[in-house]
């Protein structure tokens, strides 16, 4: 999964940032589709937190259309005086039979101040 950074409108409202969060299949995978795919994040109490529905649910195996895009509005309230941080919460059921479902969580830390 790859984090793109963007600020829609850096000068006019400074504390928003977009985030396009998009998985793919890592080159050399190997298995069917992965299905039941979800994002959840968190943001500290003084930022906001908006998601907009992911593209999809199933990551096709490899050769197929293998893309799930997921946008997250943020907004730092806190903007200059304290960081932006933000916790991920991946789910998904691997493609091949008897497949366990897997979750995986993660912090992304040390975001740039400008966020």
């Amino acid at each position: 999964m790859t984090l793109d950074f963007s600020k829609p409108d850096a000068a006019a409202a400074p504390e928003e940032t977009l985030v396009l969060a998009t998985a793919t299949r890592a080159a050399g995978s190997d298995g069917g589709a992965l299905t039941g795919f979800s994002l959840q994040a968190a943001v500290p109490k003084y930022a906001k937190l908006r998601l907009d529905p992911a593209t999809g649910t199933t990551l096709d195996a490899l050769g197929g259309n293998s893309q799930i895009t997921q946008r997250l509005h943020l907004t730092n309230t806190a903007h200059g005086s304290k960081p932006l941080a933000l916790r991920l919460r991946v789910a998904w059921t691997p493609g091949e039979e008897g497949g366990e479902p897997r979750l995986e969580m993660v912090e992304v830390k040390d975001l740039p101040t400008t966020l």
